[in-house]
């Protein structure tokens, strides 16, 4: 689990919910398993299809620069993905606690 503090989450119109600091921390995390793991299928899933959205859009800005990334990583809501298997599970539950911020002890 990684912590990050003072992370604020946004609300789209639909009610669906993203958090920018999340998806880029996220991607960052990304590059780095997919330059690290040659062979490894990577997975990031979340919970709200604004998020989905905001990692899609940021694997298709990767793609430019890392072209076969689009082969080794996908993303989705968790609840579409049952069943499926990954080498790599990246889990972003968005916001966790409150109204304002995702906290998660690093333990």
């Amino acid at each position: 689990m990684f912590d990050l503090i003072d992370s604020q989450h946004n609300v789209v119109a639909s009610g669906s919910v993203y958090n920018d600091r999340n998806c880029q921390f996220v991607l960052n995390l990304v590059e780095e398993l997919y330059e690290k793991f040659n062979t490894a299928q990577i997975a990031i899933l979340n919970c709200y299809q604004a998020q989905y959205r905001c990692y899609s859009s940021g694997l298709m800005k990767m793609a430019k620069v890392h072209t076969k990334i689009a082969q080794r990583v996908s993303t989705d809501k968790i609840d579409r993905r049952q069943g499926s298997e990954w080498d790599i599970v990246i889990v972003d539950l968005t916001r966790t606690r409150g109204q304002d911020s995702w906290r998660i002890r690093s333990d």
